[in-house]
């Protein structure tokens, strides 16, 4: 029973690095909000949507299962073989959708 990746120097390559950028861009806060106070950023945001630092979460979380894709995973125990990149494919796909989409509110009457 083992794990292995068919290219593991995509870890090295590009996880890293944007691991990296994810967090300089996830830590440092947008010109909106060192040009306005909170209160004036609440009547210009509207209540539909994410945030964008949320939103960006989502994005570099559906990033790094697309990276872990492409090093393509392999999953082995004796003759059975699974491939896990379409598995990693879809986990990032649904994230990548949490990122741009957000979920209707349903409102109780």
């Amino acid at each position: 029973m083992s794990l292995y990746f068919i290219y593991p120097n995509v870890f090295a390559f590009i996880l890293v690095p944007l691991i990296l950028l994810a967090f300089l861009i996830i830590t440092n806060k947008n010109g909106f909000e060192t040009h306005f106070t909170k209160k004036a950023l609440n009547k210009l945001s509207t209540t539909n949507g994410k945030s964008l630092r949320t939103r960006n979460i989502y994005l570099f979380i559906s990033l790094i299962f697309f990276i872990v894709a492409l090093s393509q995973p392999i999953f082995s125990k004796g003759n059975f073989i699974l491939q896990l990149y379409m598995i990693f494919m879809g986990i990032g796909t649904v994230f990548c959708m949490m990122g741009f989409y957000s979920m209707p509110k349903i409102r109780g009457e």
